[in-house]
Formats: structure tokens, sequence, C-alpha cells
């Protein structure tokens, strides 16, 4: 029996160019091993729109080979475009469901309407809902308007919700959105680690693990830190993981 698609759409940098795709990745693993084909629209390392594999896993990035600021606005403001004439590759008879984690508003609007005319299932994987206080525009600034305009509005009973965190658990089943929560996931057979003991038991342990972003207080963190005595600071060990100390020092100066 052919394997029916299982559509992965997101406009992060797919399979391993950030947080967001090391989900989408353990996700679509997930998807392969209950027997569908996942397919991923990303806007991943630029493949000339041409379509590749990893990890069994079908891919397709519509980045623009060119990086430069300009191609790289075009990508965003062509994605959903570019995308219609990826899906329209696919007879929806052979569609079992479409996931995605981001997008513009025309991009909810293209989705809702395919989803709806095909009965196809269609489900947003959740992991964000920003702060005002994140930013110095507060309320203003567009990043966390779309945000909060996704979290209040876009999301709704015409689509599934997987949620991060209990919050939006709650939030969603509040507004009768069927929803499962997944928290932080990865791929943990295909890391390689190993266990090392980083402080005495009996130590209060903080970890700050990822990719530093502007919203991420760390330089705070530490700074609080060094406020307390030496006698409250031995009692802590705080380790970060994903920034060497070169970088961090660039990047809060």
């Amino acid at each position: 029996m052919k394997e029916k698609l299982f559509l992965i759409i997101t406009v992060n940098k797919f399979p391993h160019g950030d947080a967001g795709a090391v989900r989408l990745n353990a996700f679509a693993k997930m998807i392969l091993s209950k027997n569908f084909q996942p397919y991923v629209v990303s806007l991943g390392e630029s493949s000339d729109f041409s379509e590749k594999t990893f990890d069994n896993i079908k891919h397709i990035s519509l980045r623009y080979s060119d990086d430069n600021l300009l191609y790289r606005f075009l990508g965003r403001i062509l994605y959903v475009k570019h995308l219609k004439k990826v899906i329209d590759r696919f007879s929806p008879n052979d569609i079992a469901a479409i996931l995605f984690d981001s997008g513009s508003t025309s991009l909810f609007k293209y989705l809702k309407q395919y989803s709806k005319k095909h009965n196809i299932p269609l489900v947003f994987d959740d992991v964000e809902w920003y702060s005002a206080s994140e930013y110095k525009l507060g309320c203003l600034n567009p990043f966390y308007r779309h945000n909060n305009m996704i979290n209040k509005k876009l999301i709704d009973r015409s689509l599934k919700s997987v949620a991060i965190s209990t919050f939006l658990e709650d939030h969603f089943k509040s507004k009768d959105i069927r929803t499962i929560r997944i928290p932080v996931i990865m791929d943990t057979e295909n890391i390689s680690f190993s266990k090392k003991q980083f402080a005495p038991d009996k130590v209060i342990k903080i970890i700050y693990a990822g990719q530093v972003g502007g919203k991420d207080h760390l330089l705070e963190m530490v700074e609080a830190i060094s406020m307390l005595s030496d006698a409250e600071r031995n009692r802590i060990s705080f380790n970060i993981f994903g920034i060497t100390r070169q970088q961090f020092v660039s990047v809060f100066n």
C-alpha cells in the first residue's frame, strides 16, 4: 500500500539549522515510524528549489541561493507563492495531514482554505507566546503583535494544536481546540553525549542550553549570580551549553 504524505511546513532552517528545525526533525522521524511519508518544506540551506533527502525524510528549501538581505526578504514575501507550487505537485488524496509551526497571516489563510477544501487535518505546533516586556517597543513590536494574533485569533477550531507547555495547552483547550502537549523533544538515539558530573549533588544546579537570542536574559542571570556572596555562589552551579565564553563576550559586550 502506498504511504500517505504528511506535509510539514515551516520557515525554520530544516533539518538542523535552529531549535525549531530540530524539533520538527524529531516529529518527522516519529511520523516516518508510523508508516507515513513526511515531506518538509522549509527555509533551510538553499538547494535551488530541488528536493533532497535527510535521514530518509524528503525535504525542499524555498530559500534563494543568493543569501543577501534583498533575497532573504523576497524569500519570506514569496514563501506562500512558492509553497503553493510545491503542494500542487501532490494529489490532495495522497496527503494524510499538514503540520506547520510558524508563518504569515497569508500562510494561515492558505493552509486553512486548502485543509477545508480537501478535508485534510491541519495541525499547528505552538512553541512561543512572547511577552511585550521582551521588546523595546513593547506591545507595538511587530513580532510581538503577530505572535499574539496567532495565539489569540489565528489558532482556532478549524485546526488542531500541539502545545509545548501546559500554559499553551490550557489556553487552547479553553477555546475548545483539540490539543496535545509535547514538550521539548529531540532524537536522543542519534545524539552523541557523555555523562559528566558538573557539580556536587548538594548544590543548586542551573542550566542554560541553546542559542542565545535577544530575548534571553543570560547576561542578567550571570550578573545576578555575581552579586551574591562567596558563600552563596559556592552553593550554585551555573552551566551554559551552546555558546562559548568568547561568543558570550561578543554578544553581551
